[in-house]
């Protein structure tokens, strides 16, 4: 019995996120059949280019984030003083 592989297989392959026994059967797959081969090598191609980006947020929105935290920070610490100075 021949066994298919779906192109999310092949994409959990090319991570390196299948079972060991699930991603030998998937690569023999790619080493017997050409057309998977050339999915697989197609999928192996993007994954590369994605890997080469380097994402940076900028810096307003990094400044934006820090804002958020320093005001939750303050928030909180008010929080606690104003539960402190009501519980006494």
């Amino acid at each position: 019995m021949k066994q298919t592989f779906t192109p999310n297989d092949l994409l959990l392959a090319a991570y390196g996120e299948l079972p060991s026994g699930t991603a030998q059967k998937v690569m023999a797959q790619i080493e017997c059949n050409e057309q998977i081969a050339e999915e697989f090598q197609d999928i192996v191609d993007m994954k590369e280019i994605l890997d080469s980006f380097q994402f940076k947020p900028s810096q307003t929105s990094i400044d934006i984030i820090l804002e958020h935290s320093r005001n939750t920070a303050m928030e909180g610490a008010v929080a606690v003083t104003s539960h402190h100075k009501y519980s006494s």
